[in-house]
């Protein structure tokens, strides 16, 4: 799909989830050692969450906006409903539902 699913590197242990970027995250499979972790950006949802995102462009498409950014270095885009303003440089904060975290062990399969 456009635009395309975000993909981080991460370590899974018992319990969590860290990406590289440092974010940590609950994990209830049972799949430990490098994984990764992937979120579509229409499920990244603005508010008090893990993912810490600095403004880089702003993609107006008219239904939804494309915040374009970086997350610790690492790239990452979230879809926002409507026509949205945002200063390049700012951090946002947003949060996914558990159940749209998708997992991938390092041959690119799904882990359940």
């Amino acid at each position: 799909g456009s635009p395309a699913m975000n993909l981080f590197d991460a370590e899974a242990s018992e319990g969590a989830v860290t990406l590289t970027s440092g974010v940590t995250l609950p994990y209830a499979g049972t799949h430990q050692g490098k994984i990764t972790l992937g979120v579509r950006p229409e499920h990244l949802v603005e508010g008090d969450g893990p993912f810490e995102v600095e403004v880089a462009l702003l993609e107006r498409l008219g239904a939804v906006t494309l915040v374009h950014g970086e997350m610790n270095g690492v790239g990452i885009v979230a879809s926002l409903p409507g026509l949205q303003s945002r200063d390049v440089g700012t951090i946002l904060k947003f949060w996914a539902p558990e159940d749209a975290l998708h997992f991938f062990d390092q041959d690119g399969s799904r882990i359940e």
